[in-house]
């Protein structure tokens, strides 16, 4: 094998694993199967529509999207495409905020919880809805 050839491997493999890294930071989590501490927390913001971080403490934090209180009348959040990097010591958070006519409609999630691993070496994290800069509306944090 030549070597040319050998470094376009080496190169593939590195992105494959730096890929496989990103999507093992976050796992979708049940709301309803949740730890009792975590959907205590929470609660307090059910009634609220945004964008929150809770931390407690551990190697973990979540994030919750809830979009789920919906004014008769108006169309209803939902959230998808969720993704989350690391690049330059900032833990990068995206998703896309849409919005559906129908809020019966049972197809549409519109409550979302994330675990995150908290990666070495980060110290900011950043939120983008709808590729656009935007911030949490609580961070919880619970000893």
């Amino acid at each position: 094998m030549s070597k040319k050839l050998s470094a376009i491997l080496i190169i593939i493999l590195l992105v494959m694993i730096s890929c496989n890294k990103n999507d093992s930071l976050f796992t979708k989590v049940d709301l309803n199967n949740a730890n009792g501490e975590i959907k205590s927390s929470l609660s307090t913001f059910y009634s609220k529509n945004g964008i929150y971080l809770y931390e407690n403490g551990t190697d973990e934090v979540y994030l919750f999207l809830n979009g789920y209180n919906v004014v008769q009348g108006e169309k209803t959040p939902y959230y998808a495409d969720v993704s989350m990097k690391v690049k330059d010591k900032t833990l990068v958070i995206n998703f896309s905020e849409k919005y559906a006519d129908d809020y019966e409609n049972k197809e549409v999630e519109n409550r979302h919880l994330y675990k995150i691993k908290k990666p070495e070496n980060v110290d900011t994290i950043k939120v983008f809805s709808n590729e656009q800069e935007t911030h949490f509306d609580a961070v919880i944090v619970s000893e």
